[in-house]
């Protein structure tokens, strides 16, 4: 079996051969070369293209991989990142359509040393995802509405679910909100000169309602495996607009309502304009294509009250972005202001309201 790699650097033709044969046939072709494509540090790991030349054709064999391993802090010490992506390859893709998440060769994680390694197909040649900041289109948006229903029609409610995942606990949920409380209130006495009293005002308000969020996700229902990272660039789109979207970066997932992927996709991201435009049409479709994949007892009216309440999860993501040092002008502030503004004019506070005490 192949080692874990500690650096691209490390990858050779005696491991690429290893590694590919615990996922193809003991007749496999060998590896006549490979050569390194490119290499990149994200925030959370080092990453390299490997393209691959056999002895002989090679049908069901990778003509390039995309390896993923893992990004060593200012100390020299992998930051402990890749652990939940190498489980999910490994242990949660099996109940997936193939297609809508890349396909995984190899995926290792070492407790002792934090190190991992995950190879998945490289297609690049075939797919794409969108250049900061450029303006969402609306048919990529549909595939990707697609690819959501499809994974999250996959988990929802299965029996398997919480064996594999563990699941918060009504103590947990009480602990996170706690947390989650004193951290907006530092994030709104750090800014309060900063922050418009609109969207202070609307943080709130909210804030002493978004308890009903944990209430909902207790009841045990409706419920799906969550990405909840599901921004527009974790999206590998077809180039030629056709065919299906993969998903990447699994590093995130949890048991979870399954619209706060659909809130984090537009309501997070998205200036209330092209919110306007894309949110209600991409709403329908997600409810026809759950539908479609045989969910039952679950009416549009549910979505949108979950979708509602998944904008108001969302209500801390600003002050944890803060906190966690990302960039204001990008992303915590624009977030903030897509948010507040969704909020208010979706009419939380109304679903708020309604809802309390039903679950």
């Amino acid at each position: 079996m192949a080692h874990i790699l500690t650096s691209p650097e490390d990858i050779s033709i005696a491991w690429l051969e290893s590694m590919l044969r615990t996922t193809a046939s003991s007749v496999a072709p060998e590896i006549k070369d490979f050569a390194i494509s490119f290499t990149r540090a994200s925030t959370m790991a080092s990453i390299a293209g490997v393209d691959i030349v056999y002895d002989r054709p090679a049908e069901d064999m990778p003509a390039s991989l995309f390896i993923k391993t893992a990004k060593l802090n200012a100390k020299g010490v992998p930051t402990g990142s890749g652990r939940k992506e190498v489980y999910f390859y490994n242990n949660l893709t099996g109940v997936i359509k193939p297609g809508t998440v890349p396909r995984c060769y190899f995926a290792s994680f070492d407790e002792d040393t934090k190190q991992y390694t995950i190879a998945l197909e490289n297609i690049s040649a075939t797919h794409d995802n969108a250049a900061w900041p450029e303006e969402h289109y609306f048919d990529q948006c549909c595939l990707a509405i697609d690819s959501f229903a499809e994974i999250h029609a996959a988990w929802w409610d299965h029996p398997e679910l919480e064996r594999i995942i563990a699941k918060r606990t009504a103590d947990d949920c009480r602990n996170g909100g706690i947390r989650a409380r004193a951290m907006l209130s530092r994030f709104l006495d750090a800014h309060k000169n900063s922050i418009p009293k609109e969207y202070r005002d609307t943080m709130l308000r909210y804030n002493d309602v978004c308890d009903i969020v944990d209430e909902r996700y207790l009841s045990n229902r409706n419920i799906s495996l969550v990405h909840r990272d599901a921004h527009f660039w974790n999206f590998m789109y077809p180039k030629n607009r056709t065919g299906s979207v993969r998903i990447i970066d699994w590093d995130s997932y949890r048991i979870d309502t399954p619209t706060n992927d659909i809130a984090y996709y537009m309501a997070i991201h998205w200036y209330t304009p092209q919110r306007h435009r894309y949110e209600w049409r991409l709403l329908e479709r997600y409810h026809e294509k759950l539908l479609a994949h045989g969910i039952k007892n679950y009416s549009f009216e549910m979505l949108i009250d979950d979708y509602k309440l998944s904008v108001l999860s969302s209500l801390f993501l600003a002050a944890a972005q803060w906190e966690m040092g990302l960039d204001e002008t990008t992303i915590w502030r624009p977030n903030m202001q897509h948010v507040c503004e969704a909020l208010n004019d979706l009419d939380c506070m109304e679903a708020v309201n309604r809802l309390r005490g039903t679950f």
